[in-house]
């Protein structure tokens, strides 16, 4: 599986160097035995999707190229929580805490951490 490329990951062009100096990041080319290991564990967790029952956020860019955020939608409808929410960033990309809107998505979690925690 070819790797992501940075600018894929975010359209800040200074994390875009950060990401690309990382040693800590893959990038070479994923083996397909991992790929086929975590499609793998995705579909078994998807019948257990019905059991999350505790507060839940989830937050996904409509840019994200490596993850569609039209799976985090189909995730969400598969919770039990009752208390879910699902943000998306317009035009955000897979790493949303290092993206143009990190400011904005930041302080979606800390606003709804907040509510909880009160």
């Amino acid at each position: 599986v070819p790797p992501q490329s940075s600018d894929k990951m975010t359209a800040k062009e200074e994390n875009i160097k950060k990401i690309d100096q990382d040693p800590m990041l893959v990038s070479e080319r994923l083996p397909w035995i991992s790929a086929s290991s975590d499609i793998k564990v995705s579909r078994d967790n998807l019948s257990r999707y019905n059991q999350i029952v505790s507060p839940l956020l989830v937050i996904h860019g409509t840019d994200d190229q490596s993850a569609s955020h039209k799976n985090t939608t189909d995730f969400i409808n598969r919770v039990n929580s009752k208390d879910k929410t699902f943000y998306l960033v317009k035009k955000g990309r897979h790493i949303l805490l290092d993206d143009i809107l990190q400011d904005q998505t930041l302080n979606t979690i800390l606003n709804w951490l907040d509510k909880r925690l009160q």
